[in-house]
């Protein structure tokens, strides 16, 4: 008998000091995001989880993610990670990214050459660091530059409605089909 409760701790302790698989919980990600699973991918952040893009701004919580996952399923965003380490609690990568927007505007795909995931002792992601590398914030700011001129002078109330009364673009699936047009209407119209 005391073999065995000997045994149903050291089980016990086992399972709860488990190394997390902080690459595998990337992985994860990388696949759930790709093959557009929402709630799959919610499950591997905290529900205050921070997502930095950097000048392309901040998201926190579920809500928030689950509305750029939207915009992201809209957009038909891939995400390829490469060359990833694990660097203490975060997993650090770099991620191609390719989708119907780029696409539309000219741009074959953008590189954050250095996404931070960092993942708590659970297994949760508590934070993303992910900003686009110089070369590819210079082609987003040149083609998102040209079609705002074109899509505020020609289709002004379509193109607000996509942003906050604070200016901020609200990411969601509808925004991401209707940002989608309004690009594919400027590249039509000579953009």
């Amino acid at each position: 008998m005391r073999f065995v409760q000997t045994a149903i701790i050291v089980l016990l302790t086992a399972s709860c000091t488990a190394e997390v698989d902080r690459l595998q919980i990337v992985a994860d990600f990388e696949r759930y995001k790709n093959a557009h699973d929402t709630e799959q991918a919610l499950t591997l952040f905290a529900t205050d989880a921070e997502l930095d893009f950097g000048p392309m701004g901040k998201l926190v919580g579920h809500e928030a993610i689950r509305r750029i996952e939207g915009y992201d399923t809209a957009l038909e965003t891939r995400l390829t990670l490469d060359a990833c380490a694990v660097e203490e609690q975060d997993v650090v990568c770099r991620i191609t990214e390719t989708n119907r927007w780029l696409t539309i505007a000219g741009i074959d795909s953008i590189t954050y050459d250095e996404a931070r995931f960092a993942i708590d002792e659970r297994g949760q992601i508590v934070a993303v660091a992910a900003v686009p590398g110089p070369e590819s914030q210079a082609a987003m700011g040149q083609a998102m530059a040209a079609f705002a001129e074109w899509a505020q002078q020609h289709e002004g109330e379509r193109f607000a409605a996509l942003f906050d009364a604070q200016g901020n673009f609200q990411f969601s699936y509808d925004n991401g089909e209707k940002a989608l047009q309004l690009l594919q209407e400027w590249q039509d119209a000579g953009g």
